[in-house]
């Protein structure tokens, strides 16, 4: 069931199976899907594909999801809401959106949970 209008998704996440989970799920929703493994590689797509919002793990090799936000805000005034996903709790929901993300959800996370936040901020 679509909830929203279709928007433009990526997800970035090292690990292939979160990214297959989270690409079947949105796609059912009606949104369009990009991924990458990194956040050098989300950084790359992002310079020649405007986004409606970014799902990112924060621990990943070759750029991680700070850094991937950091790069975000700097490029551009207008961006996309930035979801953090993390599996550690070094990172605290205030200090996240201090840093400039929009949420921040602990793996495992219950996924219908994770479609409600995202559906809220692509309204």
């Amino acid at each position: 069931m679509v909830t929203t209008q279709p928007r433009k998704i990526l997800i970035v996440d090292d690990e292939p199976l979160i990214r297959e989970i989270l690409r079947f799920a949105l796609q059912f929703e009606g949104h369009e899907v990009l991924e990458a493994e990194s956040g050098h590689r989300a950084f790359e797509l992002l310079q020649s594909q405007a986004v409606d919002l970014v799902l990112s793990d924060i621990r990943m090799p070759n750029g991680d999801g700070i850094e991937l936000l950091a790069n975000i805000r700097a490029q551009d005034a207008v961006t996309p809401p930035v979801v953090f996903m993390t599996g550690f709790s070094d990172l605290s929901r205030e200090n996240a959106i201090s840093k400039g993300a929009s949420e921040l959800i602990y793996k495992p996370f219950e996924l219908d949970q994770l479609l409600k936040i995202i559906t809220s901020f692509l309204k």
